[in-house]
């Protein structure tokens, strides 16, 4: 779909537009049943790193995502990422 290619492709702007226009962030793909957060985590580049970022902003439940994207993520960036966002939400912290 247009969102998870935006997720793989690590371009937050275009994820926006597209969730501006009604298009969901959550939809699971047919063939490996992943959700554009979790493409957007298998990117190196801090682009994938905001685009996660996007998606966390943007109401996708970090505990839907935690595990499937830190033991895929290539990126030292969205891995402290998914830390930080880890960390705040056990300790009631704002995010």
């Amino acid at each position: 779909t247009p969102m998870h290619g935006a997720g793989f492709q690590g371009r937050a702007a275009i994820a926006k537009l597209l969730s501006d226009a009604g298009v969901g962030l959550r939809d699971k793909h047919e063939g490996d049943g992943h959700e554009p957060a979790i493409r957007a985590c298998w990117g190196p580049e801090m682009r994938h790193t905001e685009t996660v970022r996007f998606f966390l902003e943007s109401g996708v439940p970090l505990e839907d995502i935690y595990e499937a994207c830190a033991w895929s993520t290539r990126s030292p960036a969205t891995k402290e990422l998914l830390n930080e966002w880890k960390r705040k939400s056990e300790g009631g912290g704002e995010l």
